[in-house]
């Protein structure tokens, strides 16, 4: 996990590598953003997992409560594709 000691700008984003769980508030002014090889989990006050290991083929986001935005990364160079999950 790789994070800036002081959050600064409009986005509070970490990246990481293995395997994470997070509690995050939510703040529409300041989205948190995880990061990982393969896609992009932007918070919407909530708590999930995430399972993202370098040599992996596949990556993995678990939601607990909440809702969060998925981007995916393709490999075929088309672009992200965004996806919501909710708990409700």
């Amino acid at each position: 996990l790789t994070y800036p000691k002081k959050f600064s700008g409009s986005n509070r984003e970490v990246k990481l590598s293995g395997q994470a769980f997070f509690k995050c508030e939510s703040d529409k002014s300041h989205p948190f953003i995880v990061k990982t090889k393969k896609m992009d989990v932007t918070v919407m006050g909530t708590s999930f997992e995430i399972f993202s290991y370098d040599n992996d083929k596949e990556v993995e986001a678990v939601l607990l409560t909440g809702k969060v935005k998925v981007a995916i990364s393709d490999n075929k160079k088309v672009g992200r594709q965004n996806i919501y999950f909710s708990s409700k």
